[in-house]
């Protein structure tokens, strides 16, 4: 089954879809290499008659490599960059670490402060009187941030 990769849109990444991408990929390409590398055993095993149906599997195999390399090798690249950037930072990245892209933050620090019980959502003060892009600015301290394909993410 291919998983729905992680993308620049997604305002926030779970760091486990990240790794289950990561793994998908790269079990692909993995396949496709070991496929080149029988052919090419193949090859170097055919006799005389055999040698260019060898020669065209092994073609074949190649080009599908390829083609995967053009329609996935920039996805592999960036998800394994974002995952080696943002692992070192994330002590849950493993279990399930969230990257808030940086645009969003503000209303992140509003979730969070709600799902903590910092505040009543329902009480129309003091809510509606928080500067929130002040306290989405505090709450960044203990965020690094890690860039995902051109796009900045916060990961804790």
């Amino acid at each position: 089954m291919r998983r729905e990769a992680p993308s620049t849109s997604d305002e926030i990444i779970d760091s486990r879809d990240i790794i289950a991408r990561l793994e998908e990929l790269t079990e692909e390409r993995d396949d496709l290499e070991r496929d080149i590398d029988d052919m090419q055993e193949a090859v170097d095993e055919a006799g005389e008659d055999d040698k260019d149906a060898a020669q065209d599997d092994l073609d074949a195999a190649q080009d599908r490599l390829k083609e995967w390399d053009e329609d996935n090798g920039d996805e592999l690249k960036a998800l394994q960059q974002l995952n080696d950037d943002a692992e070192g930072y994330a002590d849950d990245w493993k279990h399930g670490a969230a990257l808030i892209r940086e645009d969003y933050f503000v209303e992140y620090a509003q979730q969070l402060a709600d799902d903590i019980g910092a505040i009543d959502r329902d009480a129309k003060w003091p809510c509606t009187h928080i500067d929130w892009e002040a306290a989405a600015e505090e709450l960044k301290a203990d965020y690094t941030e890690v860039n995902f394909d051109g796009t900045t993410y916060l990961v804790r």
